[in-house]
């Protein structure tokens, strides 16, 4: 078989030998796997987002606005960015410089979550495919959450943090009205490994799963005192997009 394929140096074709019926059905399910990525994430996924009403106190926040209505979107790629993790790094400086008191916050925030899906299937695409997840969370408690750990039970990379300013980075504290956007990916998928994305949080007001396998439930645990709920789950062969809102819970008013 062979083959032609773009890569980072250019156009570059491979032979690829099988020498048995079962060698030939495995190199052929290899390549149907891979030949699903090679148009940068052209299918939009599945989407379940909603908005919500602001309990923050900021009036001058939006609260119409549809996390995942900019999914669609196809971003235009930082030139500047060399690779991926400079994308990442750039992606968090414009994190960094938003402001919860915008009325373009959440769909500030939204897009860069979008972006990062985006640029990254154009970064990482082809036979060099991983997926990837991204977690967004909001915190419309009236006191800070701590983020304990972020533990990547399944996947290939460290759980990058991207925090708007309201974030203390030596105690790992979200103060009320910030947000931090969660992003990792897989190892790249073959025959024998999937590639799929497994990552828990734990804070001192829930505890959450996400998972990119569309078989596997995401799931959020609010601890006392506090809800969750999620304001997205967006799936897709290649990716996945959540976004959780941390409430206080009025009928336990004291957090313990």
């Amino acid at each position: 078989l062979r083959m032609s394929l773009f890569s980072p140096t250019g156009l570059k074709s491979c032979t690829f030998e099988a020498g048995s019926y079962v060698m030939r059905s495995r190199l052929y399910d290899l390549v149907s796997m891979q030949s699903r990525k090679m148009s940068n994430f052209s299918n939009p996924g599945r989407y379940g987002a909603q908005g919500f009403a602001s309990t923050s106190g900021d009036a001058n926040v939006s609260n119409s606005y549809v996390l995942g209505s900019r999914n669609v979107r196809r971003t235009r790629i930082d030139q500047g960015a060399r690779d991926e993790i400079e994308m990442i790094e750039r992606c968090c400086h414009r994190v960094r410089k938003l402001n919860r008191t915008d009325k373009s916050f959440l769909r500030s925030l939204d897009e860069e979550a979008w972006t990062l899906v985006d640029s990254w299937g154009h970064f990482v695409s082809g036979l060099r495919a991983r997926r990837c997840l991204v977690a967004g969370l909001v915190n419309r408690t009236g006191s800070n959450i701590q983020i304990k750990t972020t533990c990547l039970f399944e996947g290939g990379s460290p759980v990058y943090s991207l925090p708007t300013n309201d974030f203390d980075d030596d105690m790992g504290l979200l103060k009320p009205g910030g947000a931090i956007i969660f992003f990792t990916w897989s190892w790249p998928p073959n025959l024998n490994n999937h590639g799929d994305i497994f990552l828990h949080i734990e804070s001192t007001a829930f505890s959450a799963d996400f998972a990119q396998n569309s078989t596997v439930v995401s799931s959020a645990t609010p601890r006392s005192g506090y809800k969750v709920q999620f304001l997205e789950k967006s799936l897709s062969g290649w990716w996945a997009k959540f976004w959780l809102l941390c409430l206080d819970d009025e009928k336990v008013p004291v957090h313990t």
